[in-house]
């Protein structure tokens, strides 16, 4: 028998088929009583039991099995989750549940005196972070023996696995965490196990955001000296969404003239940031140039004239998904926004490029700009336009960006990625339409080196599109008139690559990293393999996270064909410098000119073991001194040893002491030693 005490949480109870057996009671909002039937009466109940009454009252008649609740208001300063809880207590006695919703922070921070006690009794079995900054909490006051004294723990906000199933990741245990309840009851246990220190990156700095801007004094001003053109009052509109992309300059802050100020605000005489006050952040550059204004629907901070202020460089890490996770660590609630205080905008953490940081090729990074496709920037293929979003970022070939594709025949937007045939170091722009030409004095072979781009996106096409491939696909190749270069286009993965969400300090743990690395990249490879490809540069930031939470091989540009006979077609060796390489890459002369899929399983493994431990991989020889440092800090990062055996036989420096193939490699992990991969 389920109670429904808020008429507002019938779905709940429709969602898992109460019907007779659902008691509720519809509070004095009409539309929730009307809503609360329909959805009962659409699930095979006859609403006998539904009654409109101040939901207050507490359900005097039978024995209820189970109590179920998806408010999240508050009744007399209680949550509803813990107004249920506390009547649970006599209620549900010795035997049922109770199954509610409550606001992250009265979980991770402000634990009540009801869930103290329901940990204190051992009734607590389950807590779920969910994708929608709520969390969900099962209270079981009969649990069985092997959950005694644990409590077991779901982070569905993480990002491998937000866009899966709710009810998939719920019904698989390895999704779990499993924590001890006398560690739950710690103060800030699960907070700081939720919201970890922002990590380290590779070539640059963490800077806060106050030391590029400070706040600007709010106070009621009085209008009455105030010149008539001065009486403007600037809005954001609350009903479009921020593109990052637009000038940054914003023009299309709102302006209304005011006769008088009935709440403090700020007074915009200078250039200065400004963002909302709760929820999303919505950064916005307010130009002066464009006149002064009255500023009162969030905060407003002033830019620092003493510190070096790259506006295209802090719009566009303010809206990362690194600065949302420091402002909403528990997810965003779309629903109930969360407020954001001035002083949590200015202790936001931020990636600074170091100075004169270079890349790996030794090309200057910072000298870009001026052969970048700008914002807003249009290409066209055949039957498709192209708006250039943002600079992605520049590998073998040239220049990465974001674009909105809309297709001229069916209407379609969607965001896309658009690599461009650009090498940066030997191309020039010239004219107002950026038009790719080749610097004069150079070695390089134009018609060499396009011929293998077409290749790599040729290789993205066949691969990428082939069933079940996790090989990210190429969907189109083009050549733009205007800009007298060629460009493929692969989808948009909004969840970034996993070093992205390295740098946002997510947690993976061995379940999470078998199902969504290991088995998918697996599978691509035994793939490519298949095809007589070898990728050659696995590593952390080339491989994107799917819709689905599954990893996914991309970037092709060093990739290598070859014939049945195992020799390379048309191309010299390839080398690798990086510490995903394998060492028979990092020699000169005519490396991988055979085919063999060692050094990939190489990259996979270095890639994993990075992952694991955040520790830089280097090839060992089998049961060295390097061998047990690896093991060590393996099992420092809660490693099982079948999962370490995997990684060492992967990293092995000789490459026949590697598994032979993608099929060997994956029977190796924990769990997979039959699993079969399909044959190509």
């Amino acid at each position: 028998m389920v109670y429904n005490p808020f008429a507002g949480c019938a779905i709940a109870a429709a969602m898992i088929q109460a019907g007779d057996m659902l008691y509720a009671d519809g509070d004095t909002n009409d539309k929730l009583y009307a809503a609360a039937r329909l959805l009962n009466y659409g699930t095979g109940g006859n609403n006998a039991h539904v009654q409109q009454r101040n939901s207050l009252e507490w359900l005097n008649c039978s024995k209820i099995d189970y109590v179920m609740s998806t408010y999240r208001g508050y009744i007399n300063g209680k949550s509803a989750f813990d107004f249920c809880l506390s009547k649970c207590f006599d209620t549900l006695a010795d035997a049922g549940k109770f199954a509610g919703i409550v606001s992250p922070k009265d979980i991770f921070e402000n634990q009540s005196d009801d869930m103290k006690e329901a940990l204190k009794r051992d009734w607590i079995e389950t807590i779920v972070l969910l994708p929608f900054g709520e969390v969900a909490v099962l209270v079981n006051a009969n649990k069985s023996s092997e959950m005694k004294k644990l409590v077991r723990f779901y982070d569905l906000n993480h990002p491998m696995l937000r866009c899966r199933p709710i009810n998939l990741v719920l019904s698989d245990e390895s999704y779990a965490d499993f924590f001890k309840v006398s560690d739950i009851k710690k103060k800030d246990f699960l907070k700081n196990f939720i919201n970890p220190e922002l990590p380290e990156r590779d070539g640059s700095v963490i800077v806060k955001l106050s030391d590029f801007v400070s706040k600007i004094r709010r106070q009621t001003y009085s209008l009455t000296r105030v010149p008539e053109e001065e009486k403007v009052m600037a809005y954001i509109d609350r009903k479009k969404t921020y593109n990052m992309y637009k000038n940054l300059w914003m023009n299309d802050i709102d302006k209304k003239n005011i006769s008088f100020l009935f709440a403090p605000a700020y007074h915009l005489i200078s250039d200065c940031l400004i963002t909302n006050s709760q929820g999303r952040l919505e950064p916005r550059l307010f130009d002066a140039d464009q006149g002064t204004a009255y500023f009162q629907d969030g905060y407003a901070f002033s830019i620092n004239t003493d510190a070096p202020f790259d506006a295209k460089w802090l719009m566009t890490q303010l809206n990362e998904p690194y600065v949302r996770r420091q402002l909403h660590p528990y997810g965003m609630d779309e629903m109930v926004p969360e407020a954001i205080t001035e002083d949590q905008i200015l202790n936001l953490s931020l990636y600074q490029e170091c100075e004169n940081q270079q890349e790996d090729d030794d090309f200057d990074f910072d000298n870009l700009e001026g052969d970048v496709l700008p914002m807003g920037y249009e290409l066209s293929s055949e039957h498709v336009v192209y708006t250039i979003h943002k600079f992605l970022g520049h590998g073998s070939f040239g220049y990465a960006y974001s674009a909105l594709s809309h297709n001229l025949l069916n209407g379609e937007e969607k965001e896309v990625v658009l690599k461009e045939f650009y090498p940066c170091s030997d191309f020039h722009r010239e004219g107002d339409e950026f038009r790719a030409v080749a610097n004069e004095y150079t070695n390089f072979d134009i018609d060499t080196e396009r011929q293998k781009f077409c290749e790599e996106a040729e290789i993205m096409r066949r691969l990428g599109n082939t069933p079940d491939s996790h090989i990210v696909p190429a969907e189109e190749l083009f050549k733009c008139e205007k800009t007298d270069t060629m460009y493929y286009v692969m989808p948009f993965y909004h969840a970034g690559s996993l070093e992205d969400l390295q740098n946002t300090g997510a947690n993976f743990s061995e379940e999470l990293v078998l199902k969504h690395i290991v088995e998918p990249l697996c599978k691509a490879l035994h793939i490519a393999h298949a095809n007589k490809v070898l990728h050659l540069d696995i590593k952390p930031e080339n491989i994107l996270v799917d819709e689905n939470g599954d990893a996914a091989l991309t970037d092709f540009g060093v990739a290598k064909q070859y014939d049945d006979e195992g020799s390379i077609i048309n191309r010299a060796g390839v080398h690798g410098t990086s510490d995903f390489a394998a060492p028979e890459m990092r020699v000169h002369g005519s490396a991988m000119i055979k085919f063999g899929s060692e050094p990939d399983i190489f990259g996979l493994s270095a890639t994993l073991y990075n992952i694991m431990t955040n520790n830089r991989p280097h090839p060992i020889q089998y049961k060295s001194d390097e061998d047990r440092d690896l093991r060590h800090f393996m099992k420092e990062a809660n490693v099982s040893d079948k999962f370490a055996d995997a990684i060492v036989a992967g990293l092995q420096a000789a490459a026949p002491a590697r598994p032979a193939n993608a099929q060997a490699f994956l029977n190796k992990f924990p769990g997979y030693e039959n699993v079969k991969l399909k044959s190509c």
